[in-house]
């Protein structure tokens, strides 16, 4: 895996993104312009390296997940003491309409 700080400030706050699948850290530039917060990025899934220790100074860690992400983000963060919630977003209608003969229709997706 490769990790790396879009940003990195005095605060004890981090926003840490898991990236899907494929992406690398280019589409992802804006978010150091829209937090006050630390910003990191965890992208290329072609091995498991990942190096926690790269975080500990943070007090709070907000986990945002895309796409492959979300597996990824499972798999390490009971290595993050901090670890409290995470977002849901409520979608109003359900996709997954081809599917709907063989599963229910998604209303919701982690963020």
């Amino acid at each position: 895996m490769k990790q790396c700080f879009l940003k990195k400030t005095d605060k004890k706050s981090l926003d840490l993104v898991f990236l899907g699948y494929g992406q690398d850290e280019k589409p992802f530039q804006y978010l150091k312009d829209i937090t006050p917060n630390s910003v990191a990025l965890v992208y290329d899934y072609t091995d498991r390296d990942f190096d926690p220790s790269l975080y500990y100074e943070f007090e709070d860690i907000n986990l945002i997940t895309w796409s492959m992400g979300v597996f990824v983000a499972n798999l390490i963060s009971s290595n993050f003491k901090n670890y409290r919630y995470e977002w849901i977003w409520e979608k109003e209608q359900g996709t997954g309409f081809l599917n709907a003969k063989h599963m229910p229709l998604k209303n919701h997706e982690n963020i």
